[in-house]
């Protein structure tokens, strides 16, 4: 039995059972409000196991500090019960609030980001919550989101606990003939009893969003058996075939959620919120473009609004890669290493624009490279074979056999490799803000100046700071630019790749010598687009790229960036100058 009274607390009533205890609103006589006490039995107190697990709930919730989730306030003992002492919500579960039909897509929004901003907190300080349920999740009387019960938290970094250093206590927080979790809402990996991870959380989000959207489960079963047995299938029915008219976007987040592979899915719960946000942005734009001129052959009008599909793919050497696809009609792949990904390329407004033209006749694939954005993580060396295997990947994927190639910036090296090796699979190529010769190369490099930009993007990459910006951003940028373009410049630096892969990979592209002769054997048609004021690559690269290139078109575009478009007429004049040269030139 519990007392009436455990210290200066004075029980008031049971509000619960969870997977490590009874909890009960308490009256906190010091400090004169209520709270929770979440109590360990005595019979279980003294199982070190079950101690040691209701202690690191108390360390792995007492680290975090997040609006959406449950305060820890101590960890005391009274009596031999051992209690943990947290805040008090009122309110319901999710699993008291889900109608038998499912909610309202407005409403699981309001659930489901701040459940997402919540587990990427936890994710940030190395937390993995490891029982994601609705039972799990409070609505406060408020409307204020709360993830209820760490139980089963696992530290991603223990080190300053000796005991659990020891292989005999490694544990993975199973046991033998038992795993750890509620079945339904399992991850493949935690329901085979493997390593779990953050990735973990995402999956049983991805359980948790689909249920809230459609009443029902996407993995069931006669039984825990089965239920695992489907949950390890990955097999289930896709959300937009359950619950017709839910925004793309939105069904993408949860199905990429619940993919199979851990790597598949988004790596944090930060990067889960964020792609939530982009959902519901996605599902309500529309692009409006200003139309060429009335009088241009390859005009093409505002195009409606569209949905990018992302995928995965795995190159020869087993790294897995993110593309996406829009549109219909012949293929045109975008080749380019830095600055890439695909969720964020897509929230800036001119440059989805330039996409969404081009989606009006093509298929445009786009995809990051290895170390990039939505791709693997990537340790080892940056060198063109690389390249050329990571675009290799992509257009067996698509099963692109005869496709035009953009190269942009430093892919244009990739793609007129790419394009001199396999004349026959390459009917046009593109060549945007391109050059033939590496910066070592090209007159006027100072390879002290160049030293200080490595050492200051490995110290402020993705920082938006005054000294980084006018060092590293203003090559791209005049400084009189749209401060939101150049926050969302920056915001994309910062996801594109760590500061450590960014500086490897600049120093990479840095290191190509002159390959005026590569382009010299360039025998298809082709097309050098390049911004008449590129801060970053001269004008005189594209000219020099378009006199070496038999039978080159060149297009100077009324633009100081680098590539990135800057203004609705870029988008309309680069857009409609690839148009009329893909219908206009032929093979």
């Amino acid at each position: 039995m519990i007392p009436a009274t455990l210290g200066h607390y004075r029980i008031v009533r049971s509000i619960g059972v969870g997977g490590m205890g009874e909890v009960f609103m308490a009256d906190d006589s010091k400090l004169g409000r209520r709270v929770a006490l979440k109590i360990l039995p005595g019979a279980l107190a003294s199982d070190p196991e079950r101690r040691g697990r209701f202690e690191r709930e108390a360390r792995a919730v007492a680290a975090l500090n997040h609006p959406n989730i449950i305060t820890i306030y101590s960890v005391e003992e009274q009596d031999t019960v051992l209690f943990l002492t947290m805040e008090l919500v009122e309110g319901k579960t999710l699993a008291d609030l889900l109608p038998r039909q499912g909610m309202p897509i407005e409403q699981v929004l309001q659930v489901a980001i701040p459940l997402a901003d919540a587990i990427g907190a936890a994710h940030q300080r190395g937390i993995t919550h490891r029982d994601l349920k609705p039972a799990n999740v409070m609505v406060s009387d408020e409307g204020r989101v709360k993830v209820l019960d760490f139980g089963l938290a696992k530290l991603r970094d223990e080190s300053t606990a000796d005991v659990l250093t020891t292989s005999m206590a490694r544990d993975r927080l199973t046991v033998e003939g038992r795993i750890m979790g509620t079945v339904a809402y399992m991850s493949p990996e935690q329901a085979g009893g493997g390593e779990v991870g953050p990735s973990s959380d995402i999956f049983s989000f991805g359980i948790l969003a689909y249920e809230l959207l459609t009443g029902e489960l996407p993995f069931k079963g006669q039984g825990p058996a089965a239920v695992i047995g489907a949950i390890l299938s990955g097999r289930h029915m896709p959300i937009s075939d359950l619950r017709r008219g839910l925004p793309g976007g939105l069904a993408a987040v949860v199905e990429r959620c619940l993919e199979k592979e851990p790597r598949a899915r988004f790596q944090s719960g930060k990067d889960l919120a964020r792609a939530l946000r982009r959902g519901l942005a996605g599902s309500e734009i529309v692009a409006v473009v200003e139309k060429a001129d009335s009088d241009d052959p390859a005009r093409i009008d505002a195009p409606a609004a569209r949905q990018q599909e992302i995928r995965f793919c795995t190159t020869s050497d087993g790294v897995s890669l993110a593309y996406s696809t829009l549109g219909a009609g012949p293929f045109i792949v975008r080749v380019l290493g830095h600055f890439t990904h695909l969720e964020m390329e897509w929230e800036w407004p001119d440059l989805r624009r330039f996409w969404e033209h081009l989606a009006e006749r093509h298929t445009v694939v786009r995809y990051d490279g290895r170390g990039m954005g939505l791709s693997d993580p990537y340790t080892g060396d940056f060198t063109e074979e690389t390249r050329q295997l990571d675009l290799e990947a992509v257009l067996t994927a698509v099963g692109a056999e005869n496709t035009a190639l953009l190269g942009i910036s430093e892919g244009g090296w990739t793609a007129a490799t790419y394009a001199t090796q396999h004349t026959e699979r390459i009917t046009h190529l593109i060549l945007y803000g391109a050059y033939c010769r590496g910066a070592q190369a090209r007159p006027g490099y100072d390879a002290e100046e160049d030293r200080a930009l490595v050492t200051l993007i490995r110290k402020g990459w993705g920082r938006d700071t005054p000294a980084f910006r006018q060092v590293f951003t203003s090559q791209f940028f005049r400084p009189d630019a749209d401060p939101g373009l150049l926050a969302h410049f920056n915001e994309l630096q910062r996801v594109s790749a760590d500061a450590e892969t960014a500086a490897r990979y600049h120093e990479s592209c840095h290191k190509r010598g002159d390959g005026r002769d590569l382009y010299r054997q360039l025998r298809i048609p082709t097309l050098v687009v390049h911004s008449r004021d590129d801060l970053a690559v001269s004008a005189d690269e594209g000219r020099l790229l378009a006199s070496l290139i038999p039978g080159a078109q060149l297009v100077l575009l009324p633009s100081g960036t680098h590539y990135f478009p800057s203004s609705t007429e870029v988008v309309t004049k680069a857009a409609g100058a690839i148009a009329r040269f893909l219908h206009g030139s032929g093979r």
